[in-house]
């Protein structure tokens, strides 16, 4: 009887084991995603602040 209890706790350890193996994949995965998602974000900032500064440029220029 007691094998068979230390046989299915062995397994269920092993089976959490098997489940926070994946979560911390999972966990570096969204990591890694939120760095990607600040660098996009970054980089479609600054095109809009480029694009908005030239158009203030021809805005002045055609004033003048």
């Amino acid at each position: 009887m007691n094998h068979n209890i230390e046989t299915q706790h062995t397994n269920e350890i092993k089976e959490q084991k098997i489940y926070i193996e994946k979560l911390e994949k999972e966990i570096q995965i969204l990591k890694e995603n939120r760095n990607t998602k600040k660098k996009y974000e970054f980089k479609i900032g600054g095109n809009i602040g480029l694009i908005i500064i030239i158009c203030l440029i021809v805005i002045i220029y055609k004033i003048n």
